[in-house]
């Protein structure tokens, strides 16, 4: 672990920036961050900070070159210890020497941060006394397919809370919850990208007090799904699964789905397209599911095997929501029943995923976003229904 060896006498704001080969963006981005604390916050006193999770390009160079008013420090890992979550953890460590009384935290990919952004997630701590604020942004309907069909509605229908977007990367925390964090049980891919949704679920679990930022809309790398799967989605998907597992005594007490309050304007900006084709979605679920089908049949119920394996053979593709929840939370026992094949269940879980993605893409085709979005709380809704067929065998 490197860091440079800085710590305010008195700190405020603790601003952190989380990257991995961002060297073109650090430097507008770092900017505006800056400039936005001094313009809203002259009066407290801030810091700055790199948390690289092993960029292998200069984005540590670029930002440590970068002159501003406010102080720096950076966090980076060397050797086996890379990644999002292990840098994070750093970061979490470093709040209980400096007890800062806001922390954000900001992804090191997005091209449009504004001051009002700044604003808003920074005022709902300090001066709304809020414990956790999560982002919410105007995404197009296409996007977020991990959020809109496993992570929403998992968090929705067993935590309880209707928070939208738990794993969107941009948040704001007081110092408590770090101290929490760092107690908890942490899966294996939390140290990974699986760490938005282990903060999210944790702050849940932890009875913090938790809103929604209105953020709008983010610009940043969209990965189509029908060309590669990131890491991203195992690692978010599997330590979700985990946290299920783990806190099934706390999910079993709760009985009502909690509205999180949101903070900003609630004009939604119109998201920039997401360029994502249902053939080639439809047609990852076909060959994923032929491929792991002997995986998927020892995952969910006969009867459900049957409806996807003639849903390929009929060329007709249809999950209803009902169906996907069944399944997602067959999939959780599974993913439970034998943790040595745990990744050959997430990898047999994928091509499924697909087959839901595609059956709601063609649902949204001619949709609005405010439409669409009426759909995907539906589908959360849905979940809520069915957690009893979960919960009984946790």
């Amino acid at each position: 672990m490197a860091e440079e060896e800085f710590l305010p006498a008195e700190l405020d704001i603790l601003a952190g920036i989380v990257a991995f080969n961002n060297e073109s963006n650090i430097r507008p981005l770092a900017g505006k961050l800056s400039q936005s604390l001094q313009a809203y916050f002259p009066d407290r006193h801030s810091l700055l900070a790199l948390c690289d999770g092993g960029s292998t390009d200069n984005t540590i160079k670029a930002f440590s070159e970068l002159e501003m008013f406010l102080p720096k420090k950076v966090f980076s890992l060397a050797g086996d210890e890379l990644g999002k979550g292990t840098v994070l953890k750093s970061l979490f460590a470093f709040t209980k020497q400096a007890k800062p009384k806001a922390i954000l935290v900001n992804s090191g990919d997005i091209r449009n941060l504004n001051p009002e952004w700044v604003k808003l997630q920074t005022q709902s701590i300090l001066e709304q006394g809020y414990d956790f604020a999560a982002p919410f942004y105007a995404r197009h309907k296409f996007d977020g397919y991990v959020t809109n069909h496993v992570v929403y509605p998992l968090v929705y229908g067993l935590l309880c809370h209707d928070l939208r977007q738990p794993i969107g990367g941009d948040y704001a925390f007081t110092s408590m919850l770090p101290n929490y964090w760092l107690q908890a049980n942490w899966p294996v891919n939390a140290s990974q990208f699986g760490i938005d949704i282990f903060m999210t679920c944790y702050a849940i679990i932890s009875g913090a007090s938790i809103c929604q930022v209105n953020l709008r809309a983010k610009e940043h790398n969209v990965i189509d799904p029908t060309k590669t799967i990131s890491p991203m989605f195992r690692q978010t998907v599997s330590t979700l699964f985990k946290i299920v597992l783990d806190n099934a005594r706390i999910i079993k007490d709760l009985r009502r789905v909690q509205p999180v309050p949101h903070m900003g304007d609630e004009k939604a900006d119109e998201p920039p397209v997401a360029a994502i084709d249902p053939e080639g979605v439809k047609e990852k679920f076909v060959t994923g599911f032929v491929k792991h089908r002997e995986m998927i049949a020892s995952c969910i119920t006969d009867e459900d095997f049957t409806r996807l394996r003639n849903l390929v053979q009929h060329d007709s593709v249809h999950i209803p929501a009902e169906m996907w929840a069944r399944i997602v939370y067959d999939f959780i026992i599974a993913f439970k029943r034998d943790m040595d094949t745990s990744s050959e269940v997430m990898k047999a879980f994928i091509p499924v995923m697909f087959g839901r993605m595609y059956t709601f893409m063609t649902e949204v085709a001619d949709k609005s976003t405010e439409e669409t979005e009426k759909l995907v709380k539906a589908q959360a809704e849905v979940f809520f229904e069915q957690r009893g067929y979960l919960l009984k065998r946790l």
